[in-house]
């Protein structure tokens, strides 16, 4: 009997040890052009949480991650967006809500170690686009290691989608030219999704 309290304490204490938090980061605030904190402290592995507040339409925009962190960009447009962030690279993430990011619309977390949470490998996914200054064409140029169902859009700055390139299996590299003469001059967002990986790169149509 003693043997097996003695179990069930140390697999609570195990089960406590590795839990992991939600931290909430508001967009908007009482300007309606800020972040709630602006600034945080996490662990590895637990979840940030941008939620729309007020204000016009916002995005929440990775610009400048630790190497083979994943960057992100989504829309949070609206009453119930809300969009999750969960880093397990250790390292200082800015990120920035683009369409207010010169009125200061921009925060930072610091991610700190857990021994429960590997990190990523930089050498498992690629992902790349050039030139990304372009009037009609440009390369879409990844690689993925295993075969997974991935997606790769064009969206606008509110987080519409605008393109479609590709919808399907991707294993390797995949390299392909893209044509947007159709699209209007302006500033785009090309998305990338593998599973549960999230890359995005910015485009200028000039």
């Amino acid at each position: 009997m003693r043997k097996l309290l003695l179990s069930s304490i140390f697999i609570g204490l195990t089960c406590f040890a590795v839990a992991q938090q939600t931290h909430i980061i508001l967009a908007g605030g009482q300007s309606g052009t800020e972040f709630v904190p602006d600034y945080l402290e996490v662990d590895a592995g637990d979840t940030v949480r941008f939620i729309y507040e007020t204000g016009y339409p916002h995005t929440t925009t990775s610009t400048s991650i630790p190497v083979g962190a994943t960057p992100w960009d989504a829309p949070l447009v609206t009453t119930g967006d809300q969009y999750d962030v969960v880093p397990t690279v250790v390292g200082t993430y800015e990120y920035e809500c683009t369409p207010h990011a010169l009125g200061g619309m921009v925060g930072t977390f610091v991610v700190n170690s857990s021994t429960e949470v590997q990190e990523l490998d930089p050498d498992d996914t690629r992902f790349d686009i050039y030139p990304n200054k372009v009037g009609e064409e440009f390369v879409v140029d990844l690689y993925l290691h295993h075969r997974t169902n991935a997606e790769i859009v064009i969206l606008n700055l509110l987080g519409a989608k605008v393109k479609t390139i590709h919808r399907g299996s991707v294993k390797g590299t995949y390299k392909r030219w893209v044509n947007i003469s159709n699209l209007p001059k302006g500033i785009y967002v090309v998305r990338f999704q593998a599973g549960n990986k999230l890359y995005s790169q910015r485009l200028i149509k000039q």
